[in-house]
Order: C-alpha cells, then structure tokens, then sequence
C-alpha cells in the first residue's frame, strides 16, 4: 500500500511539442497534480493557452511560455558550435560520422569542423565545451524564474541537441535545486551529443539507455532510473492527441484500468512473445495493433522500416 504523499512544487521544462504530447496529453502531470504536487510548465508560447486549458485546475498549476529563458541567438549559436564539437570528439561512432557530413556539406559547417577537430587534438573537446558553457552567464530570467516559481525538482525531457532548456537547468543548478532529465528518445543518448548541464538525475527507457548513459555520459549508475518509454511514439502526430481522459471516455474505458497497447510490424520471437502475453493478460488486458494487414499498411510498414510487415500469425 502506497503511504502518504509529501507535496512538491515541480517545474515541467516542455521545450517542444512532443514533450507536451508525452507529458500532458498522456496525463502525467494530471496525476502529479491529483497527488497534491503544484506544477509549472514551461512551453512554447503558441502552446501556452491550449496547455492551460488541459491542464487546468484551482491555481495548482501554471503555464509559462519558454522564449524568455532560451537565450539570445549569440548564445544560441555559441551552443550550435559546442553541440558541433560533441559530434567531433564522438565521431568514432557511426552515428556522429554521419552528422558531421551532413555538417560538412557547407563551407562554414566544413571549417567548423575543420578548426574544432585541430582543437581536439589539444585536449577533450566535450570538457572545453562544457567550460566554456559554465563561462556564459546564466540567463537573468531564468534566475528570476526560479526564484519566483520556488520549484523542489526541475523536470527536462529533453532532445538534448537544441539547447533549449539549458539556461532553466543552470538556474536550477545555482540555486541548488535538482534537476531530473528525461532523454525523449531510444537514441537520445547515442547521437544528439553531449549535456552541456548534466541532469542531477535522468530517468531513461531501459537497460541499454543505462548503460548509454554510463558509458557515453559519465553518469553514475545510482542517479539513473529505468522507467520505461514516454506515453506516446514520439514519431507520431506531434500535438493533437486528445488527453488521457477524454481518449477513454471517448471509448468507455474506465480510467482506473491499465491497458497494454501494442502497435506492431512484426514478431522478433512470436514463441516468447506470445508465451509472455499470455502470462501478462491474466492480469492485464493487451490490445494489439498489427501494421501491414492491408495495403496502405504495408507501405507504410515499409516506408517506416524498408521491409514488409511480418506475417499476421504469432
């Protein structure tokens, strides 16, 4: 039996669409707020509006735009050049070869690289990276911003590469207050660069973004928790799901029930995977979406993953 609930005051940085989708519209923050947790998040502000809407509710939560907290364009094109640099110093990983052509394709972008991978040879270029973000002053609204919203935890799912929450996580980290990251996706770790502020805590999909985090990172072992993956597919729609409740009780689902939802191309094992499901559906119910069942989905299938779905059979 789960005990009392202490009260927080949390600071949800929702820096792009998708965040808000796996967030809000998954009703993540609506749970937080139903545990009596007071919330601000932090969105972009053609957002601002339609994230108050949903979320909602007697002054236990605030909405902010994010725009006055990212920095000016110098600084946001100081952090393009140190994100360049985390791709130098990785490029022993394929991923990273792959950017730094992309990069290269333009005469500025190819004498960036040229001139970071000289500097490279003088030392780590992540750790002169990261000492040049510490030179940077922090941003004074986002100062202002902490002091007046108080927050216990600060709450960054973030992509990393853009930078955008990167002035709230040096105001967090001044004032002392902790920040938990949450890498949006399977491969945030593994090729959007380096943090320039590493998060207090992350909380990651699974045993291998652990380990990504560990050995790509430097992070300790103790400050990652494995969660499991966001609400949605972060390659779906990026803003116009419906929310949790209104997704239910659109299909007279009752919100207490927990539902595994499956969409699927193919079986890797259809053995285990039908020996695991049918152990798991005694408890709770499973509903699977198999792509590929006709034509328009076959060819999204193979858009997707340049194969054909799988057979239909488990």
């Amino acid at each position: 039996m789960r005990g009392p609930v202490t009260p927080r005051r949390v600071l949800a940085v929702l820096s792009h669409s998708l965040h808000i989708r796996n967030f809000v519209a998954s009703g993540l923050l609506d749970l937080l707020r139903a545990r009596g947790h007071r919330l601000t998040a932090v969105v972009p502000a053609a957002f601002v509006a339609r994230v108050a809407a949903d979320l909602g509710g007697e002054g236990a939560v605030s909405v902010e735009p994010l725009e006055p907290h990212v920095g000016g364009r110098v600084r946001q094109r100081v952090r393009a050049v140190l994100r360049t640099a985390s791709y130098v110093r990785r490029e022993a990983l394929s991923t990273y070869r792959h950017k730094l052509a992309v990069r290269t394709r333009t005469v500025r972008g190819a004498l960036e690289v040229r001139l970071l991978r000289a500097l490279g040879r003088l030392g780590d270029l992540e750790a002169m990276a990261r000492a040049a973000e510490a030179a940077i002053p922090v941003q004074r609204s986002a100062v202002a911003l902490i002091r007046r919203t108080a927050p216990d935890t600060v709450l960054i799912p973030t992509f990393i590469h853009d930078a955008l929450d990167v002035e709230i996580a040096k105001a967090a980290r001044a004032a002392g207050v902790p920040v938990v990251g949450c890498p949006v996706s399977w491969d945030t770790l593994t090729s959007k660069g380096f943090f320039l502020v590493v998060p207090d805590e992350l909380a990651v999909w699974g045993e291998d973004t652990l380990r990504h985090a560990v050995e790509y990172h430097g992070v300790a072992p103790e400050r990652v928790a494995v969660t499991g993956p966001p609400h949605f597919d972060i390659y779906g729609p990026t803003w116009e799901a419906p929310g949790r409740a209104r997704f239910l009780a659109a299909r007279g689902i009752d919100p207490e029930t927990r539902v595994i939802l499956l969409y699927l191309e193919s079986f890797g094992n259809p053995r285990r995977f039908a020996r695991i499901a049918r152990r798991i559906a005694r408890t709770k119910p499973i509903v699977a979406l198999k792509a590929g069942r006709t034509r328009a989905g076959s060819r999204a299938a193979g858009s997707h993953t340049a194969a054909l779905a799988a057979s239909d059979a488990a």
